[in-house]
């Protein structure tokens, strides 16, 4: 038995533009070290250099119009 090991990971969408205020969710998919597409990834850590961020991936856009990006990493991958 081969253990899948996460060695790709995508974020989407992979850009959105939000009115002030609103929330958009973003969605990871991993690979493995095969390129399979994994059926279910551990929690991963969000982050937002604007607005603020759930551990779900739930972004909320901050009340000012602004720039900001969202990450999310795993296993030392980021997307």
């Amino acid at each position: 038995t081969v253990v899948q090991t996460l060695t790709g990971l995508v974020m989407s969408p992979g850009s959105v533009t939000l009115a002030a205020g609103a929330t958009r969710a973003f969605v990871l998919a991993g690979t493995d070290q095969f390129g399979t597409a994994m059926a279910t990834l551990p929690a991963a850590t969000w982050t937002a250099t604007a607005g603020a961020v759930t551990p779900l991936g739930i972004y909320t856009a901050p009340t000012v119009g602004t720039t900001a990006t969202v990450t999310a990493t795993l296993g030392g991958l980021s997307a």
